[in-house]
């Protein structure tokens, strides 16, 4: 005979509970105000139930008003009938005690109608106050929601596995997948492979390989690089387009001493274009940094790596380019 499985579930914490009887018996408060007719003592109860507002939400949010208690598959369906019985108890008692916290407000329409035409000083932020406070004591109401064992026992059902047992699964799938990946960039980078941010450049210093865009060269293949920054000026009344590119390209070329030739190849350099329009000294410089990347492919001689903002990420393109290039200089 099978085992029952045991599952792990939150509960409500009951010892947590008895600090609603105060919070309940807290409007009563305005019975007593009520008979001695000063209209400013509404505004303690309206102040009072603010707090004891604010005292049930933070014991609904706290991490003590559910307690983990691992039982078996076969008394889940028990356990959540009960606790969904207690959340609707929950949900009424919330209702109750903004119904109790409109004392001020029935007061105040009691007094009208034995009075008519009165409207004690205050009524107004007293009838204001009380609804809102109603209308905060509603969204606690909704804002209860029957704890995670309902799921743990839906998934039961459709499944016949434990949420252990499915975040188990999951974490060994997430852990081949990552495996595999792994094993499709070796066969295609070759053992000892480095990806640099995830941003289309993978060196390899095994095999002396760089794979940009999924093309794959020779490190002496790389002949200089420059980097492009298209970046937008944020002005506090306006917006400036500033498209600069910068850098340095060192290549082979540059070896041969062809960088004060008028036909060589000068390989990096600065330009810079700006259309500056702005109302305001306070601006915010967002950066979208691209590298540009020489090759020794005359069908195709450049490769564009976007970086976007990430500075570390482009330090360290650069970098890797600048020893590549340093070492191709050396052979």
């Amino acid at each position: 005979m099978e085992q029952p499985k045991t599952t792990t579930v939150k509960l409500i914490n009951r010892k947590t509970l008895w600090v609603l009887i105060p919070v309940l018996l807290t409007p009563f408060i305005g019975l007593f105000l009520y008979s001695k007719m000063h209209w400013w003592m509404f505004f303690c109860v309206i102040i009072v139930g603010l707090i004891q507002f604010f005292l049930i939400r933070g014991i609904l949010e706290v991490e003590d008003f559910f307690v983990s208690k691992p039982i078996k598959t076969i008394d889940l369906e028990e356990y959540t009938r009960r606790e969904i019985r207690l959340t609707r108890a929950l949900q009424v008692f919330a209702i109750i005690v903004g119904i109790l916290d409109l004392f001020p407000l029935f007061c105040q329409l009691q007094i009208m109608q034995e009075f008519p035409g009165l409207y004690y000083e205050g009524g107004v932020i007293v009838t204001l106050l009380t609804l809102v406070l109603f209308g905060l004591w509603l969204v606690v109401a909704i804002d209860i929601k029957n704890p995670k064992i309902k799921e743990n026992l839906q998934l039961y059902k459709s499944t016949g596995k434990t949420q252990e047992e499915v975040m188990e699964e999951t974490r060994l799938r997430n852990k081949l997948e990552k495996k595999k990946i792994r094993e499709q960039k070796i066969a295609t980078y070759g053992d000892g492979y480095i990806e640099i941010g995830r941003c289309g450049v993978v060196i390899n210093d095994n095999t002396k390989k760089i794979f940009i865009n999924s093309n794959e060269y020779g490190f002496n293949d790389i002949l200089g690089y420059s980097v492009q920054d298209n970046s937008v000026t944020i002005y506090s009344e306006s917006t400036t387009t500033v498209k600069t590119n910068t850098g340095s390209m060192i290549g082979r070329a540059a070896i041969g001493g062809v960088l004060l030739g008028g036909t060589g190849a000068i390989i990096g350099g600065t330009t810079a274009k700006r259309d500056i329009h702005h109302s305001s000294n306070e601006s915010t410089i967002i950066h979208d940094y691209s590298v540009v990347i020489t090759v020794n492919n005359i069908n195709s001689p450049n490769e564009i790596v976007k970086v976007g903002q990430n500075n570390g990420v482009l330090n360290r393109i650069t970098s890797t380019l600048t020893v590549i290039l340093h070492n191709n200089s050396n052979q």
